[in-house]
């Protein structure tokens, strides 16, 4: 193992940037789209995907800085991908149903460094956090909007 950077500093970048920015708004975000515009079962292939072997391969060799950057890749490719299609002003549920099957998944490979949070993702977009659930697409249900996630400091 190395020695790493540690300050109050870096700690608080890392809340705003990672944590609310990325994460807390995507799902506020895409709760919010999906709330207004419900998910509909796919009619094309799934386009965005988690990469679980890398993760898995990472998780298992104790890189568990690795495997949380290639998460919150994962966590970047979702919200480019949504920026890219507006579904804001397109309505695609396909697009919503992509990044929210994508968004399952990396929540499950999130629960075990933020289980509170994972747990409230999962709850809003009703599905349980199990290794199982990676193999699975995200089932078609009624969405509400999330509560914020992460207070920036």
């Amino acid at each position: 193992f190395e020695d790493s950077d540690y300050s109050e500093e870096i700690i608080i970048e890392r809340n705003n940037n990672e944590l609310a920015n990325k994460l807390g708004n995507l799902v506020s975000r895409l709760s919010t789209l999906a709330e207004k515009y419900p998910l509909e079962n796919p009619d094309k292939k799934t386009v965005l995907k988690v990469n679980s072997k890398l993760i898995e391969k990472h998780m298992q060799s104790l890189e568990l800085d690795k495997a949380l950057q290639e998460i919150f890749s994962s966590i970047d490719s979702i919200n480019t991908y949504l920026q890219e299609n507006k579904p804001w002003e397109t309505h695609d549920s396909q697009v919503l149903y992509n990044a929210s099957n994508a968004l399952k998944n990396a929540t499950i490979f999130l629960s075990p460094f933020i289980p509170e949070t994972a747990d409230k993702i999962s709850s809003v977009f009703n599905f349980k956090i199990s290794l199982k659930s990676l193999e699975e697409p995200l089932k078609i249900s009624k969405i509400k909007k999330s509560d914020i996630l992460f207070r920036k400091i």
